[in-house]
């Protein structure tokens, strides 16, 4: 091969990989596009919708890549909070809101007595049990939590 063939191979290469982008991206921006249309969202500028559409591709490969896993125990899909980083996410539904006459306790009043109770020995609860690696401490916890208000409620476990 002679460098005018090889330089006619990468202008071809070049512009293949050119048309690919441009495809592969116009049937991103729809379906970013479709996305919008469905969960109501608009953004107030060209420069925040196209941040969004990054962050947007970016999520949506990640589905695609995940989704792809034969081995995987879960599937993963595009939500209203797609176009949403992690840090946004965690900011914006998972922090504790107080309300505004919230007040911390400083001190306990002398009523109430400290000390510990042994709830098996009151009938209150049954014995501790082995869980095993199975990870149902929630469920023990919470019959736990029951059985404590039946004996409370009705005096009986």
């Amino acid at each position: 091969m002679d460098s005018k063939q090889v330089a006619l191979l990468l202008a071809v290469i070049s512009v293949a990989s050119v048309l690919f982008t441009q495809v592969d991206r116009n049937t991103s921006v729809s379906e970013f596009e479709a996305w919008k249309s469905q969960h109501g969202v608009s953004f107030e500028s060209a420069f925040e919708n196209a941040y969004r559409e990054k962050i947007f591709l970016q999520h949506q490969a990640k589905v695609v890549v995940h989704n792809g896993d034969k081995f995987r125990t879960y599937d993963m899909g595009v939500n209203q909070f797609t176009a949403m980083t992690q840090e946004e996410f965690r900011q914006q539904f998972l922090g504790l809101v107080l309300p505004e006459n919230f007040e911390v306790a400083s001190e306990l009043s002398d009523d109430i007595s400290v000390g510990d109770v042994d709830w098996t020995s009151q009938g209150a609860v049954t014995p501790v049990k082995n869980q095993g690696q199975c990870g149902s401490c929630w469920a023990f916890s919470a019959t736990g939590a029951l059985e404590g208000l039946s004996k409370l409620a009705s005096g009986s476990l």
